[in-house]
């Protein structure tokens, strides 16, 4: 068993991990949970099999340490690895309340910019019908800029939309934040943001 352990570990290294090292952009943890998922099976079998006196604490204390991951939070400026956490489950409520406030304000989806996973339309994510996106925001000028933290594209240039532009609607739960913001008229820059 110990050696199909190491044998497991070290293909899904050389097959995910070593192909990878040559491409910037595809150095994300996504590509390497099968890896980290090995490891993990492989250290709680080589702990549970060894002679170490306080193993039931380690395990405990490994499993707790793991678990906590689905709590950390980074400022708003560092990407977070949303989509290998719990922590981005209330997205998919907010995004449904910030849409029916959209909706009731009368905003439409061509004057919204976002980001990566927003600008896809719903019959993208939620496999409905309406197959209108948002704008991107990166390349277009909009009157309205939706910001979600776990659309990590954003968070370098979020504090330039918290000084320029006008909070419509902001709620967090847990440790998501999402933003509706109106640009201010003229490009002036606020005096609190």
């Amino acid at each position: 068993m110990a050696r199909s352990l190491f044998l497991l570990v070290l293909v899904l290294f050389l097959v995910t991990a070593l192909p990878l090292t040559p491409y910037q952009g595809l150095l994300t943890h996504r590509y390497f949970i099968p890896l980290y998922l090995s490891i993990g099976v492989a250290g709680v079998y080589f702990l549970c099999n060894s002679r170490f006196r306080y193993k039931k604490w380690l395990l405990a204390a490994m499993i707790l340490v793991q678990l906590s991951g689905n709590f950390w939070n980074y400022p708003r400026s560092v990407s977070q690895g949303w989509d290998s956490t719990l922590a981005h489950l209330p997205f998919f409520e907010m995004r449904k309340d910030f849409q029916q406030y959209m909706k009731d304000n009368g905003i439409l989806k061509q004057e919204v910019a976002t980001a990566f996973t927003l600008c896809q339309s719903d019959s993208r994510i939620d496999l409905k019908g309406d197959t209108i996106p948002y704008k991107n925001f990166g390349q277009d000028s909009t009157r309205y800029v939706w910001y979600a933290n776990v659309s990590n594209s954003m968070n370098k240039t979020i504090g330039y939309y918290f000084k320029y532009y006008h909070v419509l609607k902001k709620e967090r739960r847990g440790n998501v934040e999402m933003v509706l913001f109106e640009r201010t008229c003229c490009g002036k820059q606020k005096e609190n943001y």
